[in-house]
Formats: structure tokens, C-alpha cells, sequence
């Protein structure tokens, strides 16, 4: 589980690592969890009046998932982050891929190890083909991490150099 920050006395579990522990327990199969972990997430968000937009993927990929969870962030980063910390706090292995979509150039989704079929399956919680989460054909892995800050520097040289490239 994420570690919550050690102020002496206990905190509260966010909502998302509650959700997690209710969606888990009803949901004993791994892909049938990640699908309503998504519907969660999905419901969530429809909650708000204007979704939070980032304002850069710095911000989508780097802002902590009960943060992103919080203002109601959609971007690709953010749910990764927040679908993955869900995952992540009942014990499923997940993996975070960084690649590109024809609709981004940076685009983040997960893969899930799946016990059950003893394989990784990919999700995407924001570009998908259907109500499974599947990834489309477009998709383009250019690396896996199980943190973003293992590939930090590749992802801020990448929004360098498309700043660079509006400037022009």
C-alpha cells in the first residue's frame, strides 16, 4: 500500500484505499476488480461539475493518486495513478507503461498481472475499445515502470522538447 504520511498519530485511509479493500473482497477475480475498480474511478469523476484538466503531463503523471482522486483529475496520468494505488493497495502487481496514442503523444495506462491466466493485460482507463478497458490497436508501449520517477527524466526531456517544438 502507499505509504500515508507518518504525522505520530493515525490517519485516516483515503476513500480510494476503502473502495479498494469493498471492490476486492466482492470481486475475487483480478480482471473482474480492475473493470470495477474503472467503473469507480469513471463514477467518480462524473460526480463533478468541471473535471480538473492538468497542465502538463508533469502534473498528470507526478501528482499523487489521492490528490488526483481529490479535483478530479482526468488526464491519462492521473488515472493510472489512481487505478494503480487502488490495485496496488489489495496486492495485485501492476505495471505503469508510458507510450503514445493517436490522440497523444504521451499517454499512460497500466498492465495488470492476472493470476488467473497467468499473464500481464494491459487497461486504459481513458482511450479504450470497449467497456473492458482494452487497449486499442494504437497504442504504443515506449517503456514499463513500476514507479514514474524510474523514468522521470524521459518523461520531462519528452515535454522539453514539446515545448521547444511550440515555441517554434
Amino acid at each position: 500500500m502507499i505509504e500515508q504520511a507518518k504525522t505520530g498519530e493515525s490517519k485516516k485511509k483515503h476513500n480510494i484505499y476503502t473502495t479498494a479493500e469493498t471492490l476486492r473482497s466482492s470481486n475475487k477475480n483480478t480482471h473482474d476488480f480492475v473493470i470495477a475498480v474503472g467503473k469507480f474511478i469513471h463514477k467518480h469523476l462524473k460526480s463533478f461539475n468541471k473535471l480538473y484538466k492538468t497542465k502538463n503531463i508533469l502534473e498528470s503523471r507526478f501528482t499523487s493518486p489521492e490528490n488526483a482522486f481529490d479535483k478530479g483529475m482526468s488526464s491519462c496520468g492521473a488515472l493510472t495513478n489512481i487505478s494503480a494505488a487502488m490495485l496496488r493497495s489489495t496486492g495485485v502487481k501492476i505495471r505503469l507503461i508510458h507510450g503514445t496514442h493517436k490522440k497523444s503523444r504521451n499517454h499512460a495506462w497500466i498492465s495488470v498481472f492476472e493470476p488467473e491466466k497467468e499473464k500481464w493485460i494491459q487497461y486504459d482507463f481513458t482511450n479504450s475499445r470497449d467497456n473492458n478497458y482494452s487497449p486499442d490497436p494504437d497504442h504504443k508501449i515506449k517503456t514499463t515502470c513500476n514507479d514514474w520517477e524510474e523514468i522521470r527524466s524521459l518523461i520531462e526531456e519528452e515535454h522539453r522538447a514539446w515545448l521547444d517544438a511550440k515555441k517554434d
